[in-house]
């Protein structure tokens, strides 16, 4: 009898998962590591756009979304991050794709500081006044 790891995941218990799950859509059979490299894949492809996309406009258009947004990162970076993580996979329920969400929307505030400061001081560089002009 073949598993799904489909299954698992929905049921969150990860006690009675065997070590190699195949998936049968055509000859695709996806291990654990593999199914694991893939969630990364889209969580860090989740937080980056995130971060961003955020970082970017926080520093270009500056002003009050700049202070909007900044503030909005302050808040989530005054709360511990591992606790903000599980009460929202808490919330959000057993699953994967719970847990690539949870961990997206507490990790996008270092790159969105990261991105608004590279930002900001390119802003200032002779090389932007000059294309301006």
């Amino acid at each position: 009898m073949q598993s799904n790891v489909l299954t698992y995941f929905e049921n969150g218990s990860a006690r009675e998962c065997p070590e190699k799950v195949a998936i049968i859509d055509g000859d695709i059979q996806l291990t654990f590591a593999e199914l694991q490299s893939r969630a990364k894949l889209v969580a860090t492809l989740l937080i980056m756009t995130a971060g961003v996309v955020v970082g970017v406009a926080a520093g270009y258009v500056g002003g009050v979304l700049d202070d909007v947004l900044l503030r909005r990162v302050d808040t989530i970076l005054s709360v511990p991050s591992l606790l903000l993580g599980l009460a929202i996979v808490g919330t959000l329920g057993p699953g994967l794709g719970s847990l690539m969400f949870g961990l997206a929307s507490i990790w996008w505030v270092g790159y969105a500081r990261v991105v608004r400061g590279l930002v900001l001081s390119l802003r200032e560089r002779g090389f932007v006044d000059a294309a301006r002009a």
